[in-house]
């Protein structure tokens, strides 16, 4: 089975919004299995006047 490369999607197609000032990413993982939802795992550090 190939992808049609008009199909696939990338790090540049996502959109995240993030009201709590700037964040230093250290991770991101985006995963999918046959048949199942993409998973998107996204961590990384803000600034500690934002932490609850």
């Amino acid at each position: 089975m190939t992808a049609n490369l008009s199909e696939v999607i990338t790090f540049h197609h996502i959109k995240v919004i993030w009201p709590y000032g700037d964040v230093r990413l250290q991770h991101v993982e985006m995963t999918q299995g046959f048949g199942e939802h993409a998973r998107l795992l996204i961590t990384g550090y803000m600034n500690e006047e934002y932490e609850v």
